[in-house]
């Protein structure tokens, strides 16, 4: 389906979190990284979007959780119908 993928432009910022604000986040170590995500699909489209990515680290240092932001809607009109 996937012709080639690369990323630019990339922004990496760490921030520790002492209290988390939803209850879903974890307090810890993140790294938050933005990107321009392009991709060429072996139908001939293409895409190109900005990406935002969240990385928890455990007490070990270990990436543990990952969320990843990205819109469909340009995904689903380069994928072939």
């Amino acid at each position: 389906m996937i012709e080639s993928l690369s990323y630019s432009d990339e922004v990496w910022l760490p921030i520790h979190v002492t209290k988390p604000s939803i209850p879903a986040q974890l307090p810890g170590n993140y790294a938050l990284c933005w990107s321009m995500v392009h991709a060429r699909y072996k139908s001939g489209k293409e895409m190109n979007q900005r990406m935002h990515m969240v990385f928890h680290f455990n007490d070990n240092d270990k990436i543990d959780r990952v969320t990843q932001y990205i819109d469909r809607v340009p995904i689903n009109n380069a994928q072939v119908k």
